[in-house]
């Protein structure tokens, strides 16, 4: 089942034109409302943020803690982390847009 639900949001989407999300009104399709779309986006970047944040406080340091001269791990950690912060800065912009000019 979990595999017909992967090529629906991967490959179904893309030949439907409109994103694949899930609303707690709607349910999983594929909404008209660009408003359950970003919804989605949101947590789905917030739930991924959330998932890369534990690894690397509960996989990744440590890790490093016990062998800071690896530099497979010291890499990880340096990829992880900037992952993890620009997912954050992103969410937060999107939580925040700047305010654009009136009449551009």
């Amino acid at each position: 089942m979990s595999s017909g639900t992967v090529w629906v949001k991967e490959v179904g989407a893309s030949r439907e034109g409109r994103p694949y999300s899930w609303s707690r009104k709607d349910g999983a399709g594929f909404p008209d409302d660009v408003e359950d779309w970003i919804a989605y986006e949101l947590s789905q970047g917030r739930r991924a943020y959330t998932v890369l944040d534990r690894l690397l406080k509960s996989t990744v340091d440590p890790h490093l803690q016990q062998l800071p001269n690896d530099p497979i791990v010291r890499r990880l950690q340096e990829r992880f982390s900037t992952a993890v912060r620009e997912v954050g800065i992103a969410l937060e912009e999107l939580k925040h847009p700047p305010v654009t000019p009136t009449g551009v």
